[in-house]
């Protein structure tokens, strides 16, 4: 009388992914004041913003969706980087049969392994969506960034021109108006 061997193999399967991607826009500001000024300018602006600076002189600040923006001012960039980091697990559990203890050893790592693949294939398709969507991130931020450094920009501009009238005689009036994404500043000195 022949007797059936039959063991179960259990396996875990853990794995963090990682994905992340990033935008960089260039900065030229045009020098209206001298260099000290112009960067004492950028970094009052910045804070008044909501931006922070770093101990390596980059200002961070966090944008509506998740993304970090990070300005530097010597490499004159804003980088924008968006991180989305995902746990995925799985328990796998296969059951062999044989005729011995060696064959139902055999079976239920074939089974095993082939659970194992599937999972592996998961986990490399959800990478390729994680990357997908930080890609999508990236591109649906976009405007929204470009306005606020079009805003900081502007606030940049604008204070070291009120400085520089300053500097070229008595401020008799500043007169400031926005409409919508039209700002106009009109300064009037005397000499």
């Amino acid at each position: 009388m022949s007797q059936v061997y039959q063991i179960t193999l259990t396996s875990g399967i853990t794995r963090t992914i990682h994905a992340s991607d990033q935008m960089t826009h260039r900065i030229e500001l045009t020098p209206i004041l001298g260099e000290p000024q112009m960067k004492d300018v950028v970094r009052a602006s910045l804070k008044e913003r909501g931006w922070e600076e770093q101990e390596d002189g980059t200002f961070h600040k966090t944008g509506d969706d998740g993304e970090t923006l990070i300005w530097d001012l010597e490499a004159g960039q804003v980088v924008t980087i968006v991180e989305v980091e995902k746990e995925v697990s799985a328990d796998l559990s296969a059951k062999g049969t044989g005729g011995s203890d060696e064959a139902a050893r055999r079976s239920a790592e074939r089974s095993l392994n082939r659970q194992t693949a599937r999972v592996e294939h998961d986990i490399a398709e959800t990478e390729t969506e994680l990357a997908r969507e930080t890609a999508q991130t990236l591109k649906d931020s976009a405007k929204r960034r470009e306005r606020e450094i079009n805003d900081v920009l502007q606030g940049i501009y604008a204070e070291a021109l009120k400085e520089k009238a300053k500097e070229l005689g008595t401020v008799l009036s500043i007169d400031e108006h926005r409409d919508g994404d039209d700002y106009e500043l009109v300064i009037k000195i005397a000499e």
